[in-house]
């Protein structure tokens, strides 16, 4: 062969493996290289080199095999392992056996009927002996491998016991990997009763064959200590900034916005927006926070719309948390923190969905310039809203991408009208087209790293919970996660789903928001939704469940709207006891109260007339005796609700004068003490009226 036609041959196989955005490129990857890319915020706005698969093994119940299947909202998703084995003598549960090259990125796990007499390990690369092994909580948020917030346990105002166990620290392998569990307590049979539950979800990355990854030793800790340690202090200050701040420029505004009108700033070059902050001001500020939409479009093609308060990561009310990604304080300062580069030109605009003037305050977009080249890819979000009725299971899109890009996170704010536990469901993602998703979750709240429907907040660097009042009350929950080393790429299409699975049959406003980038000539199929952001938000249950008294003449005791009293709290929404999952019963109730204490609640009639008002009690060695009386004057009438058990009375109320419109009930405490630690509660479970 000629030396001229060399040269070009070897030029030509140069410019060609330039041209393919999968091949594998010859840098190690090894445990202090995931260290730097955790931390290098760049990393995320740029397309995998080597490329690699993120794939979740989980608990999840087994018999979910196929969407139309019986068994696919099947709930039973813990000690479901991948076999048995016996190793050197002792049985072990495995949870994840794969081949390398790859990367363990996030581990999570929680426990039921745990004594703390579990054995982890983790075998590499075929070895007879694990490279790691201990108790799960102490690997998983102890100080086994490393302290927080690497290894951290949320909320850190849960009882121990009760929370999500979180190991985001990178754990490497050249070939092989192989995770067991061994404990005296648990078996592969789903958890069944009087065994020990094994909750779990690890996600790992599979690199392209031929990439070179340095296979993880204990040393490593002890190698990389210093790195180690400089990585776990920016993650723990939320490290916003970058090495040369000074070729930072700012582009700053203020926004006055009436109904209908937007406002917008446009920014030229080549760059990549760093820093997006603001502060929301109007009279309803909730309404504000949801029907202003913030739209952002780099080069001519829009990839981020989103409600501003969904966007910055607290829904439609104002609750601060800080990550990664984003912050919100208590002064009402929205802040992101998301690496969005462009070539030519990007515009952030905001457009006032709402009838009522709002100011944006304090704008500001910090940006940097950006080498744009062939990994480099736009930054997306997009937001959905569902109100759905729960009387059935079903998968709830986030959304749906085509093309070429990486899950970046996502979160969801949402209103439970029922003080029962909304998320039972679990996370199915589909990447390329896969039948079945590679990402199949145990929980909403475990894939958001808590457990147990624990309510406490919490800001780690990659997930929160910076309102959690729906686990437990009616009200809102907003629960956040970042991802990092656990983003998800595509090389063709992406689906997130998640199931909505509520313990009862109730009402549930659902509003995700999913972050992402894509390579030019992607796109979300999720479309825009003005007409769902410009909705009223919900406050209150009664926005979804007035009472009113119609056709069926009934009216439910926890749809009675509050009116005075018991704002403290006392009176809430809650289950008829005994509280279970699926007890579908739910009544107005009452606790606490001393002799005298009155609240008064209302209700709403279509027509007025006369009736015979009959109403349903629970009762119980804590409830008491109360007068309860109507608004047409006559002697309230004397309701005793003691007795030695749980149980239900009905009681005929009398005659009464019913209004068209609004009329009040007042309940007046007696001050006869039950045995109850609480004082005596007062618990309606339904008014029934009959016409005169």
């Amino acid at each position: 062969m000629k030396q001229s036609t060399l040269i070009l041959t070897i030029l030509l196989v140069t410019v060609m493996a330039g041209f393919n955005g999968c091949s594998p490129n010859q840098h190690e990857i090894s445990f202090a290289t995931l260290l730097d890319e955790m931390i290098d915020r760049d990393n995320m706005a740029m397309y995998p080199d080597p490329y690699f698969v993120c794939s979740q093994a989980s608990s999840y119940d087994r018999r979910s095999v196929s969407p139309d299947s019986a068994g696919w909202f099947a709930n039973a998703d813990r000690s479901n392992f991948i076999r048995t084995e016996e190793n050197n003598g002792r049985v072990e549960q495995v949870l994840l056996d794969t081949d390398g090259p790859g990367a363990i990125v996030r581990f999570w796990a929680t426990f039921a009927a745990y004594e703390q007499k579990g054995i982890l390990r983790f075998y590499f690369d075929g070895e007879a002996e694990p490279e790691i092994q201990g108790e799960p909580m102490s690997i998983l948020s102890g100080a086994a491998l490393v302290g927080g917030p690497l290894a951290a346990s949320v909320s850190e105002l849960t009882e121990h016991g009760k929370r999500g166990h979180n190991l985001y620290l990178p754990i490497p392998y050249g070939q092989h990997i192989k995770i067991t569990y061994e404990s005296p307590d648990v078996a592969n049979n789903g958890g069944k009763p009087g065994t020990e539950a094994f909750y779990y979800q690890v996600n790992y990355r599979t690199y392209d064959a031929g990439t070179d990854v340095r296979t993880f030793r204990m040393s490593d800790l002890s190698e990389n200590e210093k790195t180690l340690a400089g990585v776990q202090q920016k993650l723990q200050l939320r490290y916003r900034g970058h090495e040369e701040p000074e070729k930072e420029k700012r582009y700053n505004d203020e926004m006055q916005l009436g109904p209908g009108d937007k406002s917008s700033v446009t920014i030229k070059g080549r760059q990549a927006v760093r820093a997006i902050s603001l502060k929301v001001q109007a009279d309803d500020l909730p309404q504000a926070l949801r029907s202003t939409v913030m739209t952002i479009t780099f080069d001519g093609k829009t990839t981020v719309w989103s409600p501003i308060g969904d966007f910055f990561g607290t829904g439609y009310q104002l609750y601060p948390s800080s990550t990664w990604y984003q912050q919100v304080t208590e002064e009402g300062d929205l802040e992101a923190y998301w690496i969005m580069p462009f070539r030519k030109s990007c515009t952030i605009e905001f457009t006032n969905l709402g009838n009522q003037p709002v100011s944006l305050t304090d704008f500001s977009a910090a940006t940097e310039s950006w080498k744009w080249n062939r990994q480099s890819m736009y930054f997306g979000a997009s937001w959905r809203q569902y109100t759905e009725d729960t009387g059935k299971p079903r998968d709830l899109n986030y959304t749906v991408l085509e093309g070429q890009g990486v899950l970046a996170g996502d979160g969801v704010a949402l209103f439970d009208c029922n003080p029962g536990w909304w998320g039972e469901g679990d996370e199915k993602i589909y990447v390329d087209g896969e039948t079945f998703p590679s990402h199949f979750g145990t929980g909403t709240e475990d894939y958001y790293g808590y457990a147990w429907c624990r309510d406490p907040v919490f800001s780690h660097p990659f997930i929160s919970q910076p309102a959690g009042y729906a686990n437990r009350l009616v009200g809102n929950t907003v629960d956040m996660r970042y991802r990092v080393l656990d983003k998800i790429p595509f090389r063709k299409s992406l689906r997130f789903d998640m199931e909505l699975l509520h313990w009862t049959k109730t009402i549930v406003n659902f509003s995700p928001v999913t972050y992402w980038y894509i390579r030019p000539g992607g796109k979300c199929m999720v479309e825009p939704s003005p007409e769902e952001a410009s909705k009223d938000v919900i406050l209150k249950r009664q926005d979804i469940f007035m009472p009113v008294l119609a056709e069926n003449d009934t009216i439910q005791g926890e749809d009675l709207i509050l009116v005075s009293g018991g704002n403290d709290g006392s009176a809430v929404t809650t289950f008829i006891l005994p509280r279970r999952p699926r007890w579908q019963v739910l009544e107005m109730h009452w606790a606490g109260a001393k002799a005298g204490d009155m609240i008064t609640v209302k209700f709403v009639s279509e027509r007025a007339g006369t009736y015979r008002i009959t109403g349903r009690f629970s009762t119980g060695e804590d409830h008491g005796t109360y007068y309860l009386s109507f608004n047409d004057g006559k002697p309230p009438v004397k309701i005793n609700s003691y007795t030695p058990g749980p149980d239900m009375k009905t009681v005929d109320l009398g005659m009464h004068t019913i209004k068209e419109g609004e009329n009040l009930i007042t309940v007046r405490c007696s001050g006869e003490i039950s045995t109850g630690d609480t004082g005596p509660v007062f618990g309606l479970d339904y008014l029934t009226f009959l016409k005169d």
